[in-house]
Parts: C-alpha cells; structure tokens; sequence
C-alpha cells in the first residue's frame, strides 16, 4: 500500500474505533424517548425456565408496570445480547433458567452489574448456569450440561452445588 494511503487508512481506523467505542453510550441516548420519563428501566429476561415462564413473565411485568414506577420490556432469547442491548436500562430481571447465553451476552451482563446496575433473579433462576442439569418445564431434565457461569454465582451471592436430595422447594407455608 502506498505511503499516501496509509495514514488516511490509520486515521480512518482510529476513528471507527471510537465511534464504536461510544455506541454503547449513545445507544442508551438514542432510546430515551421510548422510555417513560422518569420511570426506572427494566429489561427481563426469559424464555426458557423450569416453572411456566410463559405465565411468570407476563405476570412479573404486569406488578412491575402497574406499580407505576416501571418501564419493561421482555426480551425471550437472551443469547447474543450485547452491551449495547442493556445500555438503557436500570436493572435486569432474571426470569430464566436455560442454556448459557455465550460469552458475549454474559460478558455483557457482568459488565452491566460492575457498572452498578441492578440484577435481579426470580425464584429457581438462582440455579442458572449451575453446571447442573439444563431442567426444562416442570424440572423435566434436558440431558444439557454445561460447565458454570461462575461470575453469575458471585453476582447472585449463591448457586446450586448439587441437586436436592427431596424435591426443589422447602416447606411451604402461609406469610
């Protein structure tokens, strides 16, 4: 390549690179009128889980929205989501228990809570990315298993070790 060209080729590159560098914080800009003004922005994420997600999630979103202090949106296939992606919200709402994501999305995520963003897990989604069986509706094993996302325990502050010996839930009881 000619010396002529080299250097607009370097500038050029330099320039792409920060431009792509910012998307992430200009994507959240660009989204802001889709938002409700000062509601706190949350993003669930579903799709697969062990109880009745397709229940669950429209359920979660509707004591979140009608308390009047939410904006959410359900995102059903969390795999290949990206930073960008979370960039406007406030906190993620895990209603999921499926496969892993990959290490982009999940890369993203821990991104997502280092910056000081909310994560918050539902119920049997604590056992996610376990490194125990995949469970499908009504704790049906898949055959799945994956090595653990152990970031994901740290965030959560707990995970599953093992499988319980009787059944997934402690006694139940009135509150």
């Amino acid at each position: 390549m000619p010396k002529k060209t080299v250097i607009p080729c370097i500038i050029f590159c330099f320039l792409m690179l920060f431009l792509w560098k910012e998307e992430g914080s200009s994507q959240a800009a660009r989204m802001d009128p889709f938002f409700r003004l000062g509601a706190v922005r949350v993003l669930i994420l579903s799709g697969h889980n062990n109880h009745d997600w397709r229940t669950t999630t429209p359920f979660l979103r509707r004591i979140l929205v009608e308390s009047g202090r939410f904006d959410v949106r359900v995102c059903e296939e969390p795999i290949g989501v990206t930073s960008a992606t979370f960039a406007p919200y406030d906190v993620l709402v895990l209603d999921y228990q499926g496969p892993r994501w990959g290490e982009g999305t999940e890369k993203a995520v821990e991104a997502f809570v280092k910056s000081g963003k909310g994560l918050v897990v539902v119920h049997g989604s604590s056992y996610s990315f376990s490194g125990l069986d995949v469970l499908a509706d009504h704790h049906k094993s898949t055959g799945i298993k994956e090595a653990p996302w152990a970031e994901f325990g740290k965030m959560v502050g707990c995970y599953w070790p093992a499988l319980p010996k009787i059944g997934f839930h402690g006694s139940r009881r009135s509150f």
